[in-house]
């Protein structure tokens, strides 16, 4: 997803990954119908497989590939889970972060070897958890003052931000040198569903208190709020694409469905059959990747070659959401 001092930085709706790693695979992970966890290979023509499934009666919200795995984040029976499916065995191991209701965001710290989650805990609200190398997962990271957490990001001085929200009003967590903040609540600010990197700004995306889509800027010293985006409803997943340009997507009036900007203004840009999109994803040769829900409410997944406009999409076989490309 993105490029900073020639080392990529990758954000998936809801999930970032940081280092130097490459990969030849692209994946989307969702539901598959009626309610299975699967992911589906896109092949070299940027059509989907068949989905494979993860898990039978579990929900997915977010991926990313690390060192050895492609890991998958969300729920089965009541409690957080986070998949790990080792690429050279094609083996898939289900772990349980300690006391978690819902993992909503994954994180990767190549330099750290380290993976972290974040959502809910069983009965304390927003939490988070590491687990470094092959050992387990480390025990809950309570964040003060916040029901859930939605989103991670991790820039270049192993800062560590999360986004979510306390009650009625959006914020962003900071975790720097090993210690996190109380949390900044975000101007007008209902929930933080996404965050990504761009330089030396960290860009947030949620919902403001009058329901329309929001976006706020982080430079050092404080969050500001940022340039109207016209039609929208709501931001659920954003990417920086390896120009530096930053993607919002989410949902909007008049299918508007992605942000890009340009030159610190946001122009809206529609997708055929779109009703609502909850992941972006940028792969090595800067080609973008949206996908999310179309009018029928089944999953959908549209490209932009580089130099190109996005296409009109195509549905995904016996899916009905795709909330995380990796």
């Amino acid at each position: 997803m993105k490029k900073q001092n020639m080392k990529k930085i990758i954000f998936l709706a809801g999930c970032f990954l940081y280092g130097t790693m490459a990969f030849s695979e692209v994946m989307l992970t969702g539901r598959q119908m009626p309610l299975d966890a699967a992911y589906w290979i896109l092949n070299k023509k940027g059509k989907a497989g068949k989905g494979e499934i993860i898990s039978n009666q579990a929900e997915v919200f977010c991926c990313l590939q690390n060192r050895t795995d492609f890991c998958f984040g969300g729920c089965k029976d009541d409690e957080g889970a986070v998949w790990m499916k080792n690429r050279e065995k094609g083996e898939t191991t289900l772990t349980r972060p300690p006391e978690s209701r819902m993992i909503y965001a994954l994180a990767y710290s190549e330099k750290e070897d380290a993976l972290y989650c974040a959502g809910t805990h069983v009965n304390l609200g927003g939490a988070f958890w590491e687990k470094k190398g092959d050992s387990d997962w480390g025990q809950p990271q309570i964040l003060m003052n916040s029901s859930v957490i939605y989103s991670l990001a991790v820039d270049d001085k192993d800062r560590i931000f999360a986004g979510g929200l306390m009650g009625t009003h959006g914020k962003v967590w900071i975790k720097n040198q090993g210690e996190w903040n109380h949390g900044t609540n975000l101007n007008q600010a209902k929930e933080i569903n996404t965050l990504t990197i761009s330089g030396n700004s960290i860009f947030a995306g949620g919902k403001k208190n009058d329901l329309s889509g929001g976006e706020w800027e982080f430079k050092g010293e404080a969050w500001t709020a940022g340039n109207p985006l016209k039609f929208s409803v709501g931001i659920y997943t954003s990417i920086t694409a390896k120009d530096g340009t930053v993607y919002f997507g989410g949902a909007g009036n008049e299918n508007k469905v992605i942000w890009e900007n340009s030159g610190g203004f946001w122009n809206a840009v529609e997708l055929k059959d779109c009703l609502a999109l909850y992941t972006l994803f940028c792969d090595l040769e800067g080609n973008l990747y949206a996908a999310g829900w179309n009018k029928q409410r089944k999953g959908r997944l549209w490209i932009k070659k580089r130099k190109k406009d996005w296409d009109e999409g195509t549905d995904i076989e016996n899916c009905f959401v795709i909330r995380g490309i990796c």
